[in-house]
């Protein structure tokens, strides 16, 4: 059963500024769509088609990654320049790596073609996916330039001009829909929320590249998980951004709260998690068959009801 994590990786970004509208003005509420693609599943994981320098690729479409990573396998076909002197530390569920940076000259998803980019070339191919190996993730660093709005249950995905705009809220969102917020103590470039799970509150990432929901050992300890309980657990290996797989427990816990959404007897993987991903993971298993509008510049998610049983 596959479980991708985020990828934590240490660079240096250089942004140009420049004057943005007064957030919540009409000028930066303003929705203007740029483009859009059709999304596929495997093991119910979103694969996003890219262009790179001109070449295709299938990406995961990975909210837990901070970085787009390709494997180098992909970079080899793709012929994406790498620098072998640089060295970059990745981090996964499954152990630590050593990647190295490629540049890509034009970077195109969903008709936008978005300039120079770097991207992390690693050492191991994606598992997990039987005959769909995908040549990498797609990244909150190519992600957050947009606003996104995804229907999971088809697959389509319309990117929209990023905005500020933290009161806007999608027609399709009712009164049964979330609005997640990211909190202010979130850093850039990690999608995090709040949550609470048996009476306890958590910073979860949602993370659109892994199946299952995960939390991380040190808090399920806090919530009263021994090593005996484990024991009698399921386990199952998780195929994660990693050279190695881990051999990983299911938990079931009381409830978890999820905004509106209250799910009784949730079964939850209990891992180590790599630093920078928060105290749980919230996969695919609570966002499939949903609606999902994402603005990481107005640090707001909405997520539609669940589909009728």
């Amino acid at each position: 059963m596959r479980l991708p994590v985020r990828l934590a990786v240490a660079a240096l970004l250089s942004v140009a500024g420049c004057a943005e509208p007064r957030p919540g003005s009409e000028e930066a509420c303003r929705l203007d769509r740029v483009g859009g693609f059709s999304a596929t599943f495997a093991q119910s994981i979103p694969m996003v088609p890219v262009q790179l320098d001109g070449a295709a690729a299938t990406l995961v479409f990975d909210t837990g990654a901070g970085w787009t990573l390709v494997s180098a396998a992909a970079a080899e076909r793709l012929g994406l320049l790498r620098n072998g002197a640089i060295r970059i530390n990745t981090h996964g569920i499954g152990g630590q790596s050593v990647s190295m940076p490629g540049d890509v000259g034009q970077f195109g998803i969903g008709g936008v073609e978005l300039p120079h980019r770097m991207v992390v070339v690693t050492p191991f191919a994606l598992r997990g996916f039987g005959t769909q190996t995908p040549d990498g993730v797609l990244g909150l660093d190519v992600i957050a330039n947009f606003d996104v709005e995804a229907d999971f249950s088809t697959g389509a995905v319309t990117l929209y001009h990023s905005r500020n705009c933290p009161a806007a809220r999608p027609d399709w969102l009712g009164e049964r829909g979330n609005t997640l917020v990211i909190p202010p103590e979130v850093p850039a470039g990690h999608l995090q929320v709040e949550v609470e799970l048996d009476g306890r509150r958590m910073l979860a990432t949602l993370d659109t590249g892994a199946n299952q929901i995960a939390i991380d050992s040190k808090s399920a300890r806090a919530l009263g998980v021994t090593d005996e309980m484990l024991a009698a657990d399921h386990t199952m290996a998780d195929h994660g951004a990693a050279p190695e797989d881990a051999q990983v427990h299911v938990h079931r816990f009381g409830q978890l709260r999820i905004g509106r959404d209250v799910i009784k007897a949730p079964p939850i993987v209990v891992v180590d998690l790599p630093q920078g991903a928060g105290e749980m993971l919230i996969g695919m298993s609570y966002l499939r068959n949903r609606m999902w509008f994402l603005s990481m510049s107005s640090r707001r998610v909405n997520i539609g009801p669940p589909p009728p049983r």
